[in-house]
């Protein structure tokens, strides 16, 4: 158990002293982290958007504890499952261009909480259009959101997907 608490106390810390987060974390809008609610809606609205139109890379940072994963899994069309961990960076690098290159809009078509204090899980499932925001509606999947308080604001700690097979 010692060992447990060892290792948890450095988040805890983390968590409770905004100071010791990386400087590098851009400040977050309020009205984005204030419930978990909010939190999944900043989340669809900062990635989408029209072609041509830059997304909010530092916004979408904001909304993401420091050292946060996400996780998408993909069915090959072998039948065999990709699992991908993607640092948020590292998905903003890889993502960002062609959302902004295609027009991209996701929206939670239905989305399921359950909250204790500090923690939230959301289940949302989406709908994803390419091109116009009242285009066919060309891919859906599931995301599953593991969201954190520190008392002051919410973050995504963890967010996974997967899309539907067709």
């Amino acid at each position: 158990m010692a060992q447990v608490l060892a290792l948890l106390l450095p988040v805890v810390l983390l968590l409770q002293d905004p100071a010791s987060r990386p400087a590098t974390q851009p400040a977050a809008r309020s009205a984005d982290v204030a419930t978990p609610e909010a939190l999944v809606a900043a989340l669809y609205d900062v990635i989408s958007g029209p072609a041509g139109q830059k997304r909010d890379a530092d916004r979408f940072r904001s909304l993401f504890l420091p050292g946060a994963r996400m996780v998408v899994v993909q069915s090959r069309p072998d039948g065999s499952v990709a699992v991908v961990p993607l640092a948020v960076d590292e998905h903003v690098r890889r993502s960002f261009p062609v959302l902004e290159q295609r027009g991209f809009w996701e929206r939670g078509a239905e989305t399921r909480f359950a909250k204790t204090a500090h923690t939230a899980q959301a289940w949302s499932r989406y709908e994803i259009r390419f091109g116009s925001a009242d285009a066919e509606v060309s891919v859906r999947g599931v995301n599953a959101f593991h969201l954190v308080s520190d008392g002051a604001r919410w973050w995504i700690a963890a967010l996974q997907w997967e899309a539907d097979p067709r």
